[in-house]
């Protein structure tokens, strides 16, 4: 049984590169990606790519408020891992990301 196998992965840049070949990745292995991106006609594409099984939620990365928003929407104890892979023009930082999912 593998690791991952019912467990939720939330992928900051999943919609793309390196966070969209981590969310197929995941569903192969049995988890539950779910894939983050401000930009919902990439996150609909990327969804019909990876198949199903796959959450999304549309979040400006940039928006301090936003991404603390998106964590504290999220029922405690939830999330299983934590994924980023933003490109450089994404205007945020992992650091700031991981502070607030820390609260979940």
């Amino acid at each position: 049984m593998s690791s991952l196998a019912g467990k939720t992965v939330v992928i900051f840049g999943g919609s793309s590169g390196m966070g969209k070949g981590a969310a197929k990745a995941i569903v192969q292995a049995g988890g539950i990606p779910w894939i983050v991106s401000r930009d919902t006609d990439r996150l609909s594409r990327a969804v019909q790519e990876i198949g199903g099984g796959v959450k999304t939620s549309s979040v400006d990365a940039s928006n301090e408020e936003a991404v603390a928003a998106f964590f504290e929407a999220i029922p405690q104890g939830s999330i299983n891992h934590l994924v980023v892979t933003l490109g450089a023009g994404a205007g945020c930082s992992s650091g700031r990301i991981r502070r607030s999912a820390a609260a979940v």
